[in-house]
């Protein structure tokens, strides 16, 4: 069922009128959550991970909203005693609600934050090291981001040097990959998480300077954004929202990053790069990408001649 709803393109509109159905199959699960029967508790997986692929679709978080997802994952992540495998569901459903504008507003106003640290000390042991746990770390952590007020995330760099090394690694590899994917996550993830983060100026210098990566092919973690900025500059001559969010994250971290002095050197001498920022700085394609703009990010347009004045290569229009 999950690989069959990975291979349809939704719509804004396609759960219309199918919500009941959806609250349905969730009253389900939490009804079995601890059925020892075998067979139910695969259909509960299953239902779970169909669930999951439809809220990684953003578009139509809105609709699951009105299925009551958000109720009953905040009630799952804080049940004890659940399977590592519901736990982890649970969380992934959590921040994919998170991504949408729409589901940050309904899991804050549920005290979702508060939920989340909770689950962390109570599940999430700093000393286990299992690679399910350490999956389960990287989503709360990118959860709790979304979540969270920019200037209100956590900034000590060292008590997150593993999270960002993660991060940082999760967009390097799914940069590698031809559609941009690498198993469970789009390259928007990381990099919208990232403009969240970026408000710090320690974790943009740990990132930039410090962080712990592998089978990066570019010469620096500056040329690395620049480089993947590049390729995605024609998000804005087509309608793909994870491409224009891509698009949108890179501006905004690039934006970030030129605002330090250590690193204005670099982004200057680039050439191509400049180019490129100069061209989105004047493109006509704005009208469009505007609804896909999150609230804590800038446009592409504004974001591009914000680093253009950054890096005394334009005043802002």
């Amino acid at each position: 069922m999950e690989n069959i709803v990975e291979d349809i393109v939704f719509k804004k509109d396609d759960l219309l009128n199918q919500e009941s159905t959806i609250q349905l199959l969730l009253e389900y699960v939490d009804a079995n959550l601890f059925e020892t029967d075998n067979d139910i508790q695969l259909t509960i997986v299953e239902i779970l991970e169909f669930i999951w692929t439809l809220v990684d679709n953003t578009i139509l978080v809105p609709q699951l909203l009105n299925a009551n997802c958000v109720s009953f994952t905040l009630k799952w992540i804080n049940t004890n005693d659940l399977s590592l495998t519901i736990q982890r569901t649970s969380i992934r459903l959590l921040y994919n609600i998170a991504r949408h504008e729409q589901g940050c507003d309904a899991l804050n106003g549920a005290n979702a934050i508060h939920l989340l640290k909770e689950f962390k000390h109570r599940i999430l042991d700093p000393t286990v090291d299992d690679a399910a746990y350490e999956d389960m770390r990287l989503l709360f952590s990118m959860a709790l981001a979304l979540l969270t007020e920019p200037k209100e995330n956590e900034s000590n760099a060292k008590s997150l040097r593993k999270i960002l090394d993660q991060l940082m690694q999760l967009t390097i590899n799914t940069a590698r990959k031809k559609n941009h994917k690498y198993g469970d996550f789009d390259i928007s993830e990381p990099l919208v998480v990232f403009t969240k983060l970026f408000v710090h100026d320690e974790i943009i210098h740990y990132c930039i300077k410090e962080s712990e990566v592998k089978d990066m092919k570019a010469s620096s973690k500056i040329a690395f954004f620049c480089d993947l900025m590049m390729q995605f500059r024609g998000a804005l001559a087509n309608d793909d929202e994870l491409d224009q969010r891509t698009l949108t994250a890179l501006m905004n971290i690039i934006w970030s990053i030129s605002f330090h002095h250590d690193y204005v050197d670099e982004l200057k001498s680039n050439a191509k790069f400049l180019i490129t920022v100069k061209s989105l700085a004047n493109d006509d394609g704005e009208g469009w990408i505007e609804k896909y703009v999150p609230k804590h990010m800038s446009s592409v347009k504004k974001a591009a001649a914000r680093i253009l004045w950054n890096l005394d290569e334009s005043s802002p229009g």
